[in-house]
């Protein structure tokens, strides 16, 4: 990736409170989105609020997944969750702190280790959650699970 790179996404009202996201690149589709239903809006869309959110999930988690690949790091699973609250300021709402769950599954603890730093890389680049001002705080659980004990596919990075 160049020093410098342009992101760039379209928006485009389809209906009364809802609209379609639209990226650069055509082939990585859109995304119908629509005002809460706490503002008026509708039912079973994605949110601003969802977008927001998992803005800040995605790029932790694809920092993870490149420092993972760069240190060989063969983890087992990994799932996170996002979660913060709309404060009400007046007329205007701001984002609370936002708090992240993670949650990987090894084989053994020199992966372990692998992971954990992984992850505090993860922290300190993601460069999603450094451009808000809402704080965020990641809690990890980085768990060893017996090889006998389960078959799931190891991800190998």
């Amino acid at each position: 990736m160049e020093k410098d790179h342009i992101c760039k996404v379209y928006v485009d009202w389809t209906e009364k409170k809802k609209g379609i996201v639209r990226f650069d690149e055509e082939r990585k589709g859109e995304v119908a989105f629509s005002v809460p239903p706490e503002f008026m809006g509708h039912h079973h869309i994605v949110t601003p609020e969802d977008l927001f959110l998992s803005s800040v999930l995605t790029c932790l988690a694809s920092y993870f997944f490149n420092m993972a690949s760069r240190s060989r790091l063969k983890f087992v699973s990994f799932r996170s969750c996002a979660k913060s609250k709309l404060l009400e300021m007046g007329p205007d709402y701001i984002f609370s702190d936002i708090e992240i769950d993670v949650n990987i599954r090894v084989r053994d603890r020199k992966e372990e280790h692998k992971a954990r730093r992984a992850m505090e890389v993860a922290e300190r680049g993601c460069y999603v959650a450094n451009s808000i001002t809402s704080k965020v705080i990641v809690k990890k659980i980085i768990e060893i699970v017996e090889e006998n004990k389960e078959k799931e596919k190891i991800n190998p990075s």
